[in-house]
């Protein structure tokens, strides 16, 4: 006889809901426990506290419901519930409770994907939050000494952030952190952008072909797409730290007499005193500092573009430079002319007219020169990457540089790291789920590129070594830049070209087989670069707990954020020793399962 209780109960004026009506027949009591109601609802309590689903009716009374005398009460009241007898509903309480204790912790996470709605802090206790040893605590041990200790270990004993720190102090790549970061960049939550820059160049829409050799001796112009990929791994990291529950903090960036961000106008640029400067470099040289003497004015706010360049009268730039608030840019200005940087006529325009003219930017041979110091310090510095200074130069201002080395497809042979599905590459795959695609559909402004970094890696070398000797070493962050080239094609031109191999001309054939296998959407890789942003110094912090108090069970709801910030929780401190790092929401997740798992064992203990 099945056993029925609505979703309507109410007993002394008080509701006694769950949301719906329950009902429970002794089939299901099988091998399948997920289907059992009351285990189901069990987990839904477990969920409660972190889930985006509202559970409240459940919490507030499924243990009552737990309580099989006091239903037998209810029920002798109500003749809508239908019970045979207590010991028959208790027969359902105990398989539910008892199927939920045998579970792991790991199989109990799992199970709780199906109530949180956003499972992605249920994913990261799994993958970073836990130690096999927590993984496999029993549910019914997860409340003893030693199962707490084992839910735990991870946290009380900081393991993952200790990991993070040691690679961190020995300038060593952390391990976990390409799966880690991998699973960001091909995720289904779309973030990826978040963490990417993709600049985009269609060399066919610009009418720009390029010709490439058939096997037959015949060319075809195909249009040349050239594709750079910034991946921050800044603020990859910075996630990963968040999770870990660290917080590094900022060092200065540069070599080894490491030059502060300059935040005044005379703060010029130098090379490393050991790279050698000839007559004409110095001169260059001094050419960059003029310039970035003036530019810096700018990024100063002596004066702004939008409110100074061409708009103030004559007297007004006068009384500006009475008060002296005009005089480092006279000054500037005069030795950008004596230097030839800028015409008579800019600087009369700025002396007579108050016409400031924008930045300046940097020359080819400027960029050059700055090039080749980043390359010395490569090699003679230990692997010392740019400054800020040269950072930004050399990113911003050679991409056009770049576009010959581009251009060198048909005479060099670089890695193939994204091929089509059907073709000989088919196990090169860059692009998840080929999502280069994304970049075919003009009215996408915002495509999201999924990137599989740990397969492009298996086929360069250059980026494996990239990856595991730059960008994955926590201590120093920045960005990986990936150049990429392609004859990019639609759907419907392959399928032309297919359709070619069962040409009757023999050269046909071959010829459209060589575009489909090595040229039509074959991406190959010709440049790899990392370019250090920030510094870190690793600082260790303890633990935080949930706080516990008499508020309403909603406000106790962990809340889950940045470390440092009010989140309802104990205070995060300084420490010494050993890294005791934790990640805060990891902690919390746990802390609260235990809490809930100690209710439902409460009610069935009596």
């Amino acid at each position: 006889m099945s056993i029925i209780i609505p979703d309507d109960i109410r007993y002394n004026r008080r509701d006694y809901s769950i949301g719906d009506a329950l009902e429970l027949n002794d089939g299901m009591m099988g091998s399948q426990p997920e289907r059992h109601p009351l285990f189901k609802l069990m987990l839904k309590y477990i969920a409660s506290p972190f889930s985006d689903n509202n559970y409240d009716e459940i919490e507030d009374n499924l243990l009552y419901y737990l309580d099989s005398s006091f239903v037998m009460r209810l029920a002798e009241r109500d003749s809508d519930i239908v019970i045979p007898d207590e010991e028959t509903y208790e027969r359902h309480i105990n398989y539910a409770w008892e199927q939920l204790q045998r579970l792991s912790t790991e199989q109990l996470l799992n199970h709780l994907m199906n109530y949180v709605g956003d499972t992605k802090q249920l994913k990261l206790a799994l993958t970073q939050g836990l130690l096999d040893e927590g993984k496999n605590t029993l549910i019914q041990d997860i409340n003893t000494k030693i199962g707490t200790d084992h839910l735990l270990s991870a946290h009380t004993k900081g393991i993952e952030s200790k990991k993070i720190f040691q690679a961190a102090d020995k300038g060593a790549k952390y391990e976990p952190a390409l799966d880690i970061i991998n699973d960001i960049l091909t995720g289904e939550d779309g973030t990826q952008n978040k963490y990417m820059k993709i600049m985009f160049a269609d060399g066919g829409k610009l009418g720009i072909k390029t010709k490439v050799k058939l096997p037959h001796g015949k060319s075809i112009g195909l249009g040349l797409t050239e594709i750079t990929i910034d991946i921050d791994f800044e603020e990859l990291f910075n996630t990963l730290f968040e999770n870990a529950g660290i917080q590094p903090v900022k060092t200065s960036i540069g070599f080894s007499s490491r030059q502060k961000e300059f935040t005044k106008s005379f703060n010029k640029y130098k090379p490393h005193p050991d790279f050698p400067l000839n007559e004409e470099d110095e001169e260059i040289i001094r050419h960059i500092q003029l310039k970035q003497e003036w530019n810096q004015l700018h990024t100063e706010g002596e004066f702004k573009d939008e409110e100074y360049e061409g708009s103030l009268e004559a007297e007004e730039i006068k009384e500006e430079i009475k008060r002296g608030r005009m005089k480092d840019t006279m000054d500037v200005a005069t030795d950008l002319l004596d230097a030839g940087l800028i015409t008579f006529e800019k600087f009369k325009k700025l002396e007579d007219e108050g016409e400031v003219f924008p930045k300046l930017p940097y020359k080819e041979h400027e960029i050059n020169l700055i090039s080749d110091i980043v390359d010395w310090k490569k090699k003679n510095l230990d692997g010392t990457g740019p400054n800020e200074f040269e950072l930004e130069v050399y990113r911003k201002e050679s991409v056009k540089a770049k576009k010959e080395v581009m251009r060198e497809f048909n005479t060099r042979v670089y890695p193939v790291i994204h091929g089509p599905k059907y073709g000989p590459y088919a196990d090169r795959q860059l692009f998840l789920n080929d999502t280069w695609k994304e970049f075919l559909d003009d009215d996408n402004k915002n495509p999201i590129i999924k990137l599989d970094l740990k397969n492009a890696a298996r086929h360069s070398r250059k980026l494996y070594d990239a990856l595991n000797q730059d960008a994955l070493i926590p201590k120093e962050v920045g960005i990986l830049q990936l150049n990429i080239i392609s004859y990019m094609q639609s759907e419907e031109e392959i399928e032309d070209r297919k359709e070619l191999l069962n040409d009757e001309d023999e050269e046909v054939r071959a010829n459209s087989k060589f575009l489909l296998d090595k040229i039509f959407n074959v991406f190959k890789l010709v440049g790899v670069n990392y370019s250090v942003k920030q510094r870190y110094d690793f600082r260790d912090w303890t633990e935080r707990k949930p706080e516990r108090g008499n508020r309403p069970m909603e406000e106790q709801k962990p809340k889950f954020g940045k470390p440092g910030k009010s989140l309802g929780l104990t205070g995060m401190s300084e420490a010494g020793g050993q890294p005791t790092n934790v990640s805060v929401k990891t902690n919390t997740l746990l802390y609260y399962i235990k809490r809930q798992i100690a209710n439902l064992q409460g009610a069935l203990n009596g």
